[in-house]
């Protein structure tokens, strides 16, 4: 049955890996006549990668340490020193959350625990509460919700930098642990630490899928599993799209060399135990009532080849050029082409499968959702549907030659990414009621 599982994953893999391809020369078509320099944020990314790639190979492990510790805290600093801007290339990209930091009362209709109502809604219920929160600190006035959406950036940037450290620490300083944090610093999730105003890229956990891995080896380690699928639960308490790299260390742990299932139902209890533990907390600590966001269930699926209007908006069939268009964006400005590179380069079975069982779950929901305010508008929750980047990063940290041209990858998907928000050739339009 394990073997039937994973093979018909795979196959799956494959044919969606397929459809991704072929959906970036569709968008290229119309990314490449949107081609900016990337800003100052992505250049911090970079650059900061680019650094602890060239000095980890050749110094001792103590020397390692503390390059990598100079270096993270450097690229902490710059998260909070260079904050983004509200828009690029004249093109706004940070959703509601711009609305919702410039108009009290549309933050206090999105999170009714900030007006003051005992109820806070489940999707994104940490990440609510932790907004509602600082708000209240800073006097719940008409800019402290801004502070409260760069707080929560700032909170995303030290969990990200925590987690890098962790898995430095469960690998000992290996030097493939110090490629993959120099290549972590440069994937496009990143961007949202840099002052982000939302809240889908809180989904993601970089670390999860190396903790998982390194308890897929060594079953010794079962702890690594724990601590990551934990890891993993936390940032699904900050927005449900987290469930995605929930399901995908699930199926990626079926991969054990040992107890598949035992080990995937541990992977995912210990998961929902650092995603629900909170609602206990919520519940009985604060008095508060966990409801459903009315807006949680208005999400719209593309259908194959019927178009339809969803929200007062046109929504093209997959099988179309719009639709495959769409796809082919959001796949090129999220990483997905590191992945792609990745798993052409590994070597190692174990590790191929587990990668791309883990970003299945990813890659589907990419190509069957629709991003209703459209790709550029949406970005947040993108980035927050791929948990496979984490995986693609550790992947290419094989070798020093695999990481530098990783980070040649990542480099062009950072120009991709700016060239998606910059596009307004496939933007929403209303229609007249």
């Amino acid at each position: 049955m394990k073997r039937v599982v994973i093979t018909a994953s795979l196959l799956a893999a494959v044919a969606v890996l397929a459809l991704h391809t072929l959906a970036w020369c569709a968008a290229a078509v119309v990314v490449l006549k949107n081609l900016h320099p990337p800003p100052l944020q992505s250049a911090c990314a970079l650059g900061a990668s680019a650094l602890l790639l060239r000095v980890i190979d050749g110094a001792s492990r103590r020397r390692r340490m503390i390059a990598m510790a100079a270096v993270l805290a450097a690229f902490g600093l710059a998260t909070v020193a260079a904050p983004l801007d509200f828009q690029f290339a004249g093109n706004g990209f940070m959703g509601d959350g711009s609305d919702y930091s410039q108009n009290r009362d549309k933050f206090e209709r999105n999170i009714p625990v900030a007006a003051g109502h005992p109820e806070i809604h489940f999707k994104s219920h940490l990440g609510d509460l932790f907004l509602a929160g600082v708000d209240r600190m800073f006097g719940r006035s008409d800019t402290s919700p801004a502070t409260a959406y760069e707080m929560l950036s700032r909170l995303g940037g030290l969990l990200f930098l925590g987690e890098l450290a962790l898995v430095l620490v469960v690998l000992r300083g290996s030097r493939r642990a110090c490629r993959f944090v120099g290549l972590a610093l440069a994937i496009p999730l990143v961007i949202g630490f840099f002052g982000y105003y939302e809240v889908g890229y809180m989904a993601v956990s970089a670390a999860a899928f190396p903790l998982l891995l390194h308890s897929l080896r060594n079953r010794a380690q079962g702890q690594a599993l724990d601590i990551g699928a934990g890891v993993q639960g936390l940032h699904t308490a900050f927005h449900g799209f987290g469930l995605l790299g929930i399901a995908g260390g699930a199926v990626a742990a079926l991969r054990a060399p040992d107890r598949p299932v035992s080990t995937a139902l541990r992977f995912s209890v210990f998961a929902l135990a650092g995603y629900l533990v909170w609602i206990l907390v919520y519940v009985v600590g604060l008095k508060l009532s966990v409801v459903s966001d009315p807006y949680s269930g208005h999400i719209a699926f593309r259908r194959l080849v019927m178009s339809y209007y969803f929200d007062r908006r046109f929504v093209h069939p997959l099988f179309s050029w719009h639709g495959v268009a769409e796809v082919g964006m959001a796949s090129l400005a999220i990483g997905v082409p590191l992945l792609v590179f990745a798993l052409v380069r590994t070597q190692s079975r174990l590790e191929r499968h587990a990668a791309v069982l883990y970003a299945l779950p990813g890659l589907l929901f990419l190509i069957i959702w629709w991003p209703s305010a459209g790709v550029g508008r949406d970005m947040d929750l993108l980035l927050g549907a791929f948990a496979g980047t984490g995986a693609a990063a550790w992947l290419a940290s094989r070798t020093p030659r695999t990481a530098f041209q990783g980070w040649v990858v990542l480099a062009f998907v950072h120009v991709m990414f700016w060239a998606v928000i910059a596009d307004r050739t496939m933007e929403r339009i209303w229609l007249a009621p």
